[in-house]
């Protein structure tokens, strides 16, 4: 298999032909378009000229033709001079026509035309020329229609030709575009065909590869990246080839191994069953001596338990009698405390009677001090109503009393309404005053009784910690004789239980011989199971490597 070029080198050159090509036609159509314009701005600056210069000649023939008709019709000196002005600009416009023009030939004849009939509608508009003008004027006039016509056709040509040459930039630039566009697209099939094909090679190799074919294939030549690709298939297939072919032979030793193990594991297999039963046997009869002796200890341990259930008991019960009588004693603190407390409340109580009947009787005068106010304002009203009727009385000389007087009854009027709403509160007051002396002495009552209970609960709590006390005393006698039957409980369960270490040690032993006589055969039955299973394997892989060819 040899190299082609390779995909990046050929995508290269081509790109780098087609950038060529690309710039090759910007830099004509650049070219083009910039002398084009060049052409153009020359062509425009020499008709512009050519323009000026002929509508210089025209306006200056037209000029001299006017002052001439003027002249024939009268003298005038003005009209003269300016008849030669009008000459001379025309000769002078002629002459910078010839000289900075590039003039074709029927161009040259026609200026010399309008030169020569010039020259002689001058001599002829001399005041003593016996001559008609009027011809050589009509002459002079047609000749230069007749050059503005020839700069005209010379225009439409000089366009036409700026409009070929344009046409010809453009067909040369169309024509690089459409060898870029070829040779682009023979680049690119190219390319592609130097790539599918390879591509297509490759694809077959690797499906006879997958289908088991492992044989060497000749991928013939391609480009040097697909190159790489194919000898990495083909040394992948050499690899698979020598992977399989150890395979085959390793499989093939595996099955005749796995075969004789097989065999071997039946026998080893049937040798350990006879081993376990015969262990079993002894081990059956070790149980049952265990079995007996285990019955003893549990008898022992019910016994054990006992006691120690009735020494917690009493445990318990000691505790209790301890927790009850701290709690008495705690609470015979809390209820001295309670009695002091509620002796503070009974003198509170007898403060806040003293004081209620205090505020009963400030209330009574502050009712006195109302009703007063009330009277007052009563008298204040009546003195008022006496004042206007004397105001009224008095006429005029009244008015001023008569204002104070009513401003008096306003203000007796206010005091009256005060003295009323000062009632209405005295009296909520007062009932208020009265609910709370009744509170207060039914509390004092209660308080009364409640002193004679918390003395009756301090009794009782004394005569319950005395009784406590007996009962932890007879508590602590019943948990020491629970604690000697536990220690003769003890000691007996000890002697039991050598006995039974004994005959669990003989029972131990021959179950540690059958559980090992049993994981044996286990242990055979799995390696017979492994063997049948390997020599499962052993066939399925020799099937699969049979599958390849090499």
């Amino acid at each position: 298999m040899t190299d082609q070029p390779s995909v990046r080198s050929r995508v290269t050159g081509g790109t780098l032909l087609l950038l060529l090509l690309v710039f090759a036609m910007t830099l004509l159509g650049v070219n083009a378009m910039h002398s084009l314009d060049g052409a153009v701005q020359a062509e425009l600056a020499t008709l512009r000229e050519r323009g000026v210069l002929a509508q210089a000649i025209t306006r200056e023939v037209v000029g001299a033709i006017r002052i001439g008709d003027r002249l024939e019709r009268g003298a005038d000196p003005r009209d003269a001079a300016a008849l030669d002005s009008a000459f001379v600009a025309l000769g002078a416009a002629t002459t910078t026509y010839a000289q900075s023009l590039d003039l074709t030939g029927e161009e040259r004849v026609s200026l010399d035309r309008v030169a020569r009939l010039g020259t002689t509608l001058r001599l002829r508009s001399d005041s003593l020329a016996t001559e008609p003008r009027g011809p050589i004027a009509d002459s002079l006039l047609a000749e230069v229609r007749t050059l503005v016509g020839i700069e005209e056709g010379a225009a439409a040509q000089r366009a036409v030709a700026l409009s070929q040459e344009s046409a010809k930039r453009r067909t040369m630039v169309w024509y690089l575009f459409a060898a870029a566009l070829v040779i682009g697209i023979g680049s690119a099939v190219l390319t592609v065909r130097s790539v599918v094909l390879p591509l297509r090679r490759l694809v077959q190799a690797t499906e006879r590869v997958g289908a088991g074919d492992l044989r060497t294939i000749d991928l013939g030549p391609m480009p040097r990246e697909l190159g790489q690709l194919a000898g990495a298939i083909r040394r992948m297939s050499e690899g698979l080839s020598g992977v399989v072919g150890s395979v085959a032979d390793v499989s093939t030793a595996l099955t005749t191994n796995a075969a004789q193990l097989s065999t071997r594991s039946v026998q080893l297999s049937d040798s350990a069953g006879q081993v376990s039963a015969a262990i079993a046997n002894v081990s059956a009869s070790a149980e049952r001596q265990a079995e007996s002796m285990r019955d003893a200890d549990e008898l022992l341990g019910d016994l054990r338990s006992a006691a120690a259930r009735s020494a917690a008991a009493s445990q318990r019960v000691v505790a209790v009698a301890d927790g009850i009588r701290r709690t008495a004693a705690t609470h015979q603190g809390h209820l001295g405390a309670a009695s002091a407390t509620l002796l503070e409340l009974h003198e509170v109580v007898e403060r806040t009677t003293h004081s209620v009947s205090q505020l009963d009787g400030a209330a009574a005068a502050v009712s006195e001090f109302v009703e007063l106010t009330g009277e007052l304002a009563g008298q204040t009203e009546l003195l008022a109503l006496n004042a206007a009727i004397e105001a009224a009385r008095a006429g005029a000389a009244g008015e001023g009393f008569a204002v104070v007087a009513g401003e008096i009854r306003q203000l007796a009027e206010t005091s009256a309404e005060g003295a009323r709403r000062i009632a209405r509160t005295v009296a909520v007051l007062d009932e208020q005053v009265r609910l709370v002396a009744a509170t207060v002495a039914a509390g004092k009552d209660r308080v009364a009784g409640v002193e004679d209970v918390a003395a009756g609960v301090t009794r009782a709590l004394a005569e319950i910690v005395s009784a406590v006390e007996e009962v932890s005393q007879a508590a602590g006698t019943v948990a020491r004789e629970a604690g000697a039957h536990r220690e003769l409980a003890d000691r007996l369960a000890g002697t039991g239980a050598d006995v039974a270490r004994a005959a669990r040690g003989n029972a131990g032993a021959a179950q540690q011989v059958s559980d090992l006589a049993g994981a044996q055969s286990a242990a055979t039955r799995e390696i017979a199971t492994a063997a049948t299973t390997l020599v499962a394997t052993a066939d399925r892989l020799t099937r699969l490597v049979k599958g390849f060819r090499v």
